[in-house]
């Protein structure tokens, strides 16, 4: 089997169990907008017999250049994750200055338990499809997944209840999903995929500022030069957290629990130093500045009637959202889960 973002993969193996292997065609670190397939996963893709698609219409990697390539071949069936999901309309890929944006929406639908629950009984109806002999395998599985799918929720719906309402700011925005599922709002910092220009950026400076911004969040292995920039201006730091992360449910819950803090929870404290929302050291990326990153305002102050705090995803200084490669590494990652493919 094959899928698009490690988040994905998760799914997969938890719903396909020892029965499936997976390959990630993108990476932890690099874009759904440019990321190039390797002649390594074309021959994977060729001997898979299903392939999880994100199925957004805004997510650029499969529309244009993978779906034309699975049409070629004919023993693979593709399934849409996103089919039967409540899709966000609008800015999903961030609006310029004047509030324009991509109408097509925000492609990130894995973010959120409640799109990640349809994911799972997409993936689970197409595994029933390919191998009807272990359907009820599959099924149980996949009521394991819900279980959990749930509790996050209801573990996340009580750390971040309190706060509903919070306006936080997003620099790409990827976290949309997760924010209209718990009642946050995210503002995007970047327009039409670009960063935000110098009149803009200071004017973002000055709100976080107002607002007592205090940590900005980065993902995993890139530098982090525009995010320190503003940490560095309103005397914040800078925290590393990955939408891309494998481990969906663990990562939901660190993302939380950081949240929550940053927005004056219970366990809220100023930290000044950089610290590592996702396991294992974080490896140095080449050229850009950091992408998802988030600023998050402590003192809960309203403005204009509302709490406004930033949750700011900072991006490559050629594209918001153009990865690039971390030092070493294969393009394509693989899990084996058993000794059967699916």
């Amino acid at each position: 089997m094959a899928v698009s973002v490690p988040p994905q993969g998760d799914f997969v193996a938890r719903i396909g169990g020892d029965r499936v292997q997976v390959d990630v065609m993108i990476p932890p670190g690099y874009s759904h907008v440019d990321y190039p397939l390797t002649p390594r996963q074309i021959v994977a893709l060729s001997r898979a017999r299903l392939y999880v698609a994100v199925g957004h219409p805004a997510f650029e990697f499969e529309r244009v250049q993978l779906l034309p390539f699975l049409k070629t071949l004919p023993g693979l069936e593709v399934v849409d994750m996103s089919m039967g999901m409540p899709l966000l309309a609008g800015d999903g890929e961030g609006a310029d200055e004047d509030g324009h944006g991509h109408a097509a929406g925000d492609p990130h639908v894995w973010v959120a338990p409640e799109t990640v629950a349809v994911a799972g009984r997409n993936i689970a109806a197409a595994l029933e499809r390919i191998d009807p002999g272990h359907a009820a395998e599959y099924r149980a599985n996949l009521a394991r997944f819900e279980t959990d799918v749930a509790a996050l929720d209801r573990e996340i719906h009580a750390e971040l209840g309190p706060f509903r309402g919070s306006r936080f700011m997003v620099y790409h925005p990827t976290w949309g999903y997760f924010a209209h599922q718990y009642g946050l709002q995210q503002i995007a910092i970047e327009g039409e995929g670009k960063e935000p220009s110098a009149r803009r950026l200071i004017q973002l400076i000055d709100e976080a500022r107002r607002d007592g911004v205090k940590v900005v969040f980065v993902q995993r292995g890139f530098p982090r030069k525009s995010a320190q920039v503003i940490a560095d201006a309103v005397g914040g730091s800078v925290v590393i957290a990955d939408p891309q992360e494998r481990d969906w449910l663990g990562n939901l819950r660190r993302v939380t629990r950081a949240l929550s803090e940053a927005l004056g929870g219970p366990r809220s404290t100023r930290r000044s130093a950089l610290r590592s929302l996702t396991p294992g050291p974080s490896p140095g990326g080449r050229g850009g500045s950091p992408a998802g990153g988030i600023a998050v305002g402590s003192d809960g102050r309203t403005v204009g009637g509302e709490k406004t705090h930033l949750f700011s995803l900072m991006s490559s200084a050629k594209s918001p959202l153009s990865f690039r490669r971390g030092a070493g590494g294969e393009a394509s990652q693989g899990t084996q889960l058993g000794d059967r493919n699916a």
